[in-house]
């Protein structure tokens, strides 16, 4: 079974691939919940909270396809590269993760191989098809991040990531700005770091591509999920008819 899982409702055959890393909280029964108690799996920890449901809206809204990781980032985090010591994290947030303890070197193979592996093959898979129909996807990542982390207050309502191409990611913190939002430029993250998806299906392939954060307090339910859907839509589509819009804005 694939670790990927595509969600189209307009048509497909249009130039855009949403990638959801941390979509769900799923970890596999033989994991024994990763020695976690069960309300952990609710929280950010485990899941970016409304993330699935904003990239559901946004092919709603705009077509494309959304690639959604189908497991826990607790069992192998898809955003992270095979060198980074918190691929397979044993501490989140200051919570022991015991599954993760000590694990074998067969072990960590097992989850690349059976989890990690096929999704991003899953999501090389949807923008090959778009590829091979002549379409340059555009390529977004679609995340959530805690209103506070580490006793420090996040006000920003929405953050784009970038790291060697700015164009589309700048261009969609512009649009926010001028609708009166709190916009983080390479905020809560830098895109020097927690950017291994977008570099991977993105910048290396030569595509336009960034990183959306949405604070997690404003898309909890379906409703404000749904909202947010529909302003990211809204100006995201533009460049989606029209990537040439972005020439005004320079690489960094």
């Amino acid at each position: 079974m694939s670790e990927g899982a595509t969600t189209d409702a307009k048509p497909q055959d249009v130039a855009l691939v949403f990638v959801v890393d941390h979509a769900s909280s799923f970890v596999p029964d033989m994991y024994d919940n990763l020695g976690l108690p069960p309300e952990v799996f609710a929280t950010h920890v485990a899941i970016d909270i409304g993330a699935k449901q904003v990239a559901e809206g946004l092919v709603a809204r705009l077509g494309g396809r959304a690639v959604c990781a189908k497991f826990s980032r607790l069992l192998i985090d898809p955003n992270r590269e095979l060198w980074r010591k918190n691929l397979i994290p044993d501490v989140s947030d200051g919570i022991v993760i015991a599954g993760n303890q000590n694990l074998s070197e067969s072990e960590k193979q097992a989850r690349i191989d059976n989890f990690y592996t096929p999704f991003h093959q899953a999501v090389d898979d949807e923008i090959n098809k778009l590829l091979a129909k002549g379409l340059k996807p555009l390529v977004v990542g679609v995340h959530s991040f805690t209103p506070e982390m580490g006793g420090e207050k996040r006000p920003w309502h929405i953050g784009f990531m970038w790291n060697d191409d700015d164009r589309l990611g700048l261009a969609l913190a512009c649009a926010f700005e001028q609708q009166g939002k709190a916009v983080g430029h390479n905020l809560p993250y830098g895109g020097d770091d927690l950017f291994h998806t977008m570099m991977s299906h993105g910048f290396k392939r030569g595509l336009l591509h960034t990183q959306i954060e949405v604070r997690q307090d404003l898309i909890g339910n379906e409703d404000d999920a749904d909202h947010w859907a529909e302003l990211i839509a809204d100006a995201l589509a533009p460049f989606v008819e029209n990537p040439a819009l972005l020439s005004q804005f320079e690489i960094e």
